[in-house]
């Protein structure tokens, strides 16, 4: 017979990945939002594109930065134990977050994944940060 799962053991997995959904999101507004969106300057720069920003963008990207932050951040309690302390440990779960990512970045040409790496690198130093905050 498979022992079934109390109720405090449901309300605790149901609390961490509650914080998980709420830290990854906190974290991916300013570094996967903002960040991304230097990035998207940089990609139009470097490829000889006009820039093109607009207030209803950037908002859709800090909105984006959020969402995508807050899925990556559901992987953090499965892999937290595992990883390093301190910022070697955050910049190996932005490392994380980068693989986890890749299939979305368009176009997968070097320059894109230099470009947008130093956000993820710091979504993985906050998000660790804000995990090792909690009370």
């Amino acid at each position: 017979m498979v022992a079934r799962p109390t109720a405090a053991v449901l309300s605790s997995a149901a609390l961490t990945l509650g914080a998980a959904l709420v830290r990854g999101a906190l974290a991916g507004v300013p570094t996967l939002g903002l960040l991304g969106r230097l990035a998207m300057a940089g990609f139009a720069l470097s490829t000889g594109r006009p820039l093109h920003f607009t207030p209803g963008g950037t908002l859709t990207v800090l909105l984006y930065g959020g969402a995508v932050g807050a899925v990556i951040g559901l992987v953090v309690p499965l892999v937290r134990r595992r990883l390093p302390s301190g910022p070697l440990g955050g910049a190996a779960l932005g490392a994380l977050a980068l693989a986890l990512a890749t299939p979305g970045i368009r176009p997968p040409w070097p320059r894109t994944f230099a470009l947008f790496a130093p956000a993820f690198v710091a979504y993985g130093l906050l998000l660790a940060r804000l995990w090792r905050n909690r009370k």
